[in-house]
């Protein structure tokens, strides 16, 4: 379900949407849709890429051998797989 709102942008900006808006043959509305998705999708990633860098930091000393060990174990069965 779509809602309806209202906005007041400053005019470059419009004229920026405007332009894609006719360079892509799509509406004002359709192209402010695929900009804030696009905003939603970055955001969505910093937000991993930080709480993926906190996890990393916050690991043990124990949790860092033992996916080392996992690592080194892994590369080396990868190494004995032939690959056409």
């Amino acid at each position: 379900m779509k809602t309806k709102v209202s906005i007041s942008l400053p005019r470059d900006l419009l004229e920026e949407i405007d332009s894609e808006a006719e360079l892509t043959s799509k509406s004002r509305s359709q192209i402010f849709e695929i900009w804030l998705r696009l905003a939603a999708r970055r955001r969505a990633a910093a937000t991993l890429e930080l709480d993926t860098l906190a996890y990393y930091a916050s690991r043990t000393a124990e949790q860092e051998a033992e996916d080392e060990a996992i690592s080194r174990a892994s590369l080396r069965m990868a190494k004995k797989r032939k690959i056409d």
